[in-house]
């Protein structure tokens, strides 16, 4: 079973004059581990460049983020808005298994940047269905993990207070669960406002001919044929 930890920390030498502290609200497992999933999504996150948003001073960064896909949006004043969608992926090997010695799977990302209209857009739409304020997953009755399906991860940062939640599918639970059918909400409108499909699918398309994971146990196959 998860549990969340409180960690209080300095953020700077400056800071620890004035004695002002960030706070950390990460799951981890009874043993006081990280749970998997933050260690995993951190691990993508680094290799495809993103910031760690942890470190982050911004007045706000937020992600919202699946196993293929990251929003990043983040402002320094309220007023002007920036953010990014990234797509990334592994290559998948159904031969992997048979071999003495494993190759590590090769990561590909891709990055595009929202323009300030629409990233404040997506502000909005995680103000509007306050977004933020949702507990943790563990904490909801009703709301269980399932063995397949969309984890979707939040992580909020700003000056002084960081979090990091998981959700599995919240569409399965929408109509008993009401955090449930607020973010299976804002996945919905994210989708028509940033079209994620189409991006995702246009990121596999680009990559060299083999196997894709797209989240999951899902596998995607690139349409390119293999060069002769």
């Amino acid at each position: 079973m998860k549990q969340i930890i409180y960690i209080l920390t300095f953020l700077n030498f400056g800071q620890l004059c004035y004695g002002q502290v960030k706070s950390f609200y990460v799951p981890t497992y009874g043993n006081g581990d990280t749970t998997l999933w933050f260690k995993w999504q951190q691990e993508k996150f680094e290799k495809a460049g993103l910031k760690n948003l942890t470190q982050t001073t911004d007045t706000l960064h937020f992600r919202f983020s699946s196993e293929i896909q990251a929003i990043d949006i983040w402002t320094t004043n309220f007023l002007t808005f920036s953010g990014t969608l990234m797509n990334f992926t592994t290559n998948y090997d159904p031969d992997a298994h048979k071999r003495k010695k494993q190759k590590e799977d090769k990561f590909f990302s891709d990055s595009k940047t929202l323009d300030t209209s629409t990233a404040r857009q997506v502000y909005e739409l995680f103000m509007e269905k306050s977004i933020f304020e949702i507990p943790p997953q563990d904490s909801i009755n009703n709301w269980t993990d399932g063995n397949d399906g969309i984890t979707y991860f939040i992580e909020y940062s700003t000056n002084n207070k960081y979090s990091f939640k998981d959700y599995w599918t919240p569409s399965i639970f929408k109509d008993k669960v009401y955090e449930a059918k607020r973010l299976t909400e804002l996945t919905e409108k994210l989708e028509i406002l940033l079209n994620l499909r189409q991006s995702f699918g246009q990121f596999i398309n680009l990559l060299p001919y083999g196997a894709y994971r797209a989240g999951g146990i899902s596998i995607i196959t690139t349409s390119k044929r293999k060069r002769k």
